[in-house]
């Protein structure tokens, strides 16, 4: 049985609030220099993207632009690495 369009659009908001919420997580995974960096590059219109987690290594904290056309590595000791080899899905 197909969702309705109303469930749809319910199940879609509700995935919205659970992403806010996501950035209040990923943020207290940040070490004290990440978050200090990152608070300072929001003032220039980037934000955390995302942090990825691969198995066995450290966490990778992903920044973007406002215009989502640049991406960086926040590093461990705060510095911001916009020459990676990340691959970034679209």
């Amino acid at each position: 049985m197909e969702a309705s369009a109303f469930e749809q659009n319910a199940s879609q908001r509700e995935r919205r609030a659970k992403r806010e919420n996501n950035t209040q997580v990923l943020e207290s995974i940040l070490s004290e220099l990440q978050r200090l960096t990152l608070h300072q590059l929001e003032g220039f219109g980037w934000r955390l993207a995302f942090v990825r987690r691969p198995l066995f290594q450290d966490p990778i904290v992903v920044v973007v632009n406002c215009e989502n056309s640049k991406y960086g590595v926040l590093e461990d000791d705060g510095s911001i690495n916009v020459e990676h080899n990340i691959q970034i899905r679209h």
